[in-house]
């Protein structure tokens, strides 16, 4: 199959630019497929903090409408009073849980005995005893919750009062929703991208490689056929011409001998008067029909290839890809679940104070006379607990007589966390800010500003809440980290694969092609010619004029012809 130093030659230049074209395509998929993860990964941790800001939101305005509406409770020394008054408490307690955390369902349990169970409006009140928190846990995520689906944070918690216990559920099924629409996008952008750059690189390569091949193609078949069928044409048009020197390692071995035959017997016989001009240009088109389809199976060939290899290579990043979502939404729910256990740890302790301070709806009533510092201070300082804030701030301007006061800022910031209580550059009325490197490369913050209303406090009074959720999001660079490196081992061993297939499949196309629309016809002609020369002259040749070797073939038939009226003379 691989005769002829031509068609060697051939199939070795085919064969490398088959492989460029693999390994272009895989090159740029591979590293296209990490950058695009590395953008759909920071997408996906914005998707996180804007769904984390946007529920924080809506649970502050939650909670201050509460507490606006609320009588309210005395925090510090006379919370230990209001432990005579369980029920109450707990009351508050619940509460305060539903509107912080904008929770679905909280059932409290003294012992075993069911305390107390309330709900989210337009919810009916649910008993959690069955609920999912493994021994030794303090939350889980379960898929279905009182008869619906989604993604639920089911925590389990210690009470107020020793050996009670907490069990609260969080809907987190809008968040995870809108953190896995943000991965479906990006992946169906990546693969469009990714589709529309790939048919471009490969159109450009495929037109060079059909140039270069095409340049390949004449110089190893094109001209030689050529120059052997202009030289049956001068045979047939009387001239006398050296022999064709025989090169027994070229495919077009027996054609020289042929044209060597054919030449003797024109001088010896005579020479057809009007013999056959040189073709026209359009049949010089026309007799290039086995070249070109040399080149037509071979590209056909190679664009199969490399198109199965791109769509394999897409399937399965996009199959992977798909695996990793579940990992990563699950990723995302432990994280959310941990961030919420951490803000209910930090509130318990809030309330334990040696002064008692006044946090309820008084605070926002102007014809109540108190001092709100304290009590506003102390809000402050829980709202930074129950969100688990790095910092809360607050800054009010009270009036002294009717003249406006200096402007107080209280602060209250997480413990080991520096206190940076300057406000950045988030406005009044913006959405929540979401900041990379706040505190160092690779953090991710929230920062959320509030207007507040208390009474007497002048004008220029506001709330700033600033919240890390690089935890959060370092649970999604980690599985970045894993998909890219699965992605990358994909991508190598399936360019492998098909760099295999290419070193077969190329190479067997380009000399079956050569073979079957070169090689084969010589050696049909060589084959008419031994019959000719063993003496059977009835033996008509077919002259195909589509053909590049229509003139090989007419100078056979003509010394076919001469040879029998010798005979016959």
């Amino acid at each position: 199959m691989f005769r002829g130093r031509e068609v060697r030659r051939l199939v070795a230049v085919s064969t490398v630019f088959c492989l460029l074209m693999i390994v272009s395509v895989t090159l740029y998929l591979a590293l296209s497929s990490r950058a695009e993860l590395r953008e759909q990964t920071d997408n996906m941790q914005m998707a996180m903090a804007r769904e984390i800001a946007g529920h924080l939101q809506g649970c502050y305005e939650s909670m201050v409408s509460f507490l606006q509406s609320d009588e309210g409770i005395e925090f510090g020394a006379s919370v230990l009073r209001l432990m005579s008054d369980k029920e109450a408490l707990y009351r508050f307690f619940a509460s305060t849980i539903l509107k912080t955390y904008d929770a679905d369902y909280i059932t409290i349990y003294s012992g075993k005995d069911l305390l107390l169970s309330e709900s989210r409006d337009g919810l009916d009140t649910v008993d959690l005893s069955g609920g999912e928190v493994p021994e030794g846990k303090e939350y889980e995520v379960v898929g279905e919750l009182a008869g619906r689906g989604g993604s639920f944070l089911l925590f389990e918690k210690p009470g107020l009062y020793a050996g009670d216990r907490v069990v609260y559920a969080i809907d987190n099924t809008s968040q995870v929703g809108s953190i896995k629409r943000a991965f479906e996008e990006k992946k169906s952008g990546m693969v469009r991208q990714q589709v529309t750059t790939v048919a471009i690189i490969f159109l450009a390569l495929m037109a060079i490689a059909l140039a270069l091949i095409h340049l390949s193609i004449n110089r190893y078949l094109a001209r030689p056929i050529a120059a052997l069928g202009d030289k049956a044409r001068r045979l047939l048009q009387g001239e006398r011409l050296r022999r064709e020197e025989v090169r027994e390692d070229s495919v077009f071995a027996n054609i020289q001998r042929l044209l060597n035959s054919g030449g003797v017997i024109l001088e010896k016989g005579e020479t057809a008067e009007g013999a056959d001009a040189s073709p026209s240009p359009a049949d010089t088109r026309m007799r290039r029909r086995e070249v070109d389809l040399v080149m037509l199976i071979w590209a056909g060939v190679t664009t199969m290839l490399l198109a199965g290899s791109v769509a394999i290579l897409l399937t399965s990043s996009i199959a992977m890809l798909n695996q990793k979502a579940d990992a990563i939404m699950h990723g995302v729910d432990r994280e959310m679940a941990h961030y919420y256990s951490e803000c209910y740890d930090s509130v318990l302790p809030a309330g334990q104070s040696n002064a008692d301070v006044y946090i309820g709806r008084d605070l926002w009533k102007p014809e109540v006379q108190m001092e709100r510092l304290p009590s506003i201070e102390r809000f402050n300082s829980l709202m930074r607990d129950s969100f688990d804030c790095d910092v809360a701030l607050v800054q009010v301007q009270p009036e002294k007589e009717g003249f406006p006061g200096e402007v107080r800022r209280m602060v209250s910031v997480k413990k080991g966390r520096e206190d940076r209580s300057e406000v950045s550059a988030v406005r009044l009325g913006e959405t929540p800010r979401i900041t990379r490197g706040f505190y160092g490369e690779g953090d991710l913050v929230i920062e959320m500003m509030h207007r507040t209303t208390y009474p007497g406090m002048g004008e220029e009074q506001f709330e700033y809440y600033r919240i890390d959720v690089t935890p959060q999001a370092q649970a999604l660079e980690e599985l970045y980290r894993s998909s890219s490196g699965a992605l990358l081992r994909n991508h190598v061993l399936l360019g492998l694969l098909f760099l295999l297939l290419c070193l077969v499949l190329s190479p067997l196309a380009m000399a079956w092609a050569t073979r079957r629309y070169i090689t084969r016809p010589i050696l049909d002609l060589d084959a008419v010619s031994g019959r000719i020369m063993e003496g059977e002259l009835d033996t008509r040749v077919e002259v195909d004029e589509k053909s590049a070797f229509a003139d090989i073939a007419r100078l056979l038939e003509r010394a076919r012809d001469l040879l029998k009226r010798a005979e016959q003379g």
